[in-house]
C-alpha cells in the first residue's frame, strides 16, 4: 500500500498530535506526585489529634522514608497509571 505525500503528512500529523497528547497526560500525572510530608491519620498534635507528620508522596498519602522508596512508589504505583492512560488515549486516536 503506497501513500501519497499529502496522506503521509496527514498520518504524521496525527501521530505527532497523539504523541504530544500522551506526553502532556504523562507529565500532568507525574507532576501531581511530590515527595514531601503529610499528616498521617488521625490529625497531628497541632490539630488536637495524636497523628504524626510523615515523609512520602503527598498526593497518595503513601509513606516513603527514603528517596529510593519514593522512586519505587513512582515506578510501581504511578507509572502503571500513566501507561494505562496513555494506551487509552492512543486507542481513542
Amino acid at each position: 500500500m503506497k501513500f501519497t505525500a499529502a496522506a503521509s503528512k496527514a498520518v504524521l500529523l496525527v501521530l505527532l498530535t497523539a504523541a504530544l497528547c500522551l506526553s502532556a497526560a504523562a507529565k500532568t500525572e507525574l507532576l501531581r506526585h511530590s515527595w514531601g510530608t503529610f499528616v498521617d491519620e488521625p490529625p497531628s498534635m497541632a490539630e488536637c489529634g495524636n497523628g504524626v507528620v510523615v515523609p512520602g508522596c503527598e498526593a497518595c498519602k503513601k509513606r516513603a522514608n527514603t528517596m529510593t522508596q519514593y522512586m519505587e512508589h513512582l515506578a510501581d504505583d504511578v507509572l502503571p497509571v500513566i501507561l494505562r492512560r496513555a494506551f487509552a488515549i492512543a486507542q481513542e486516536s
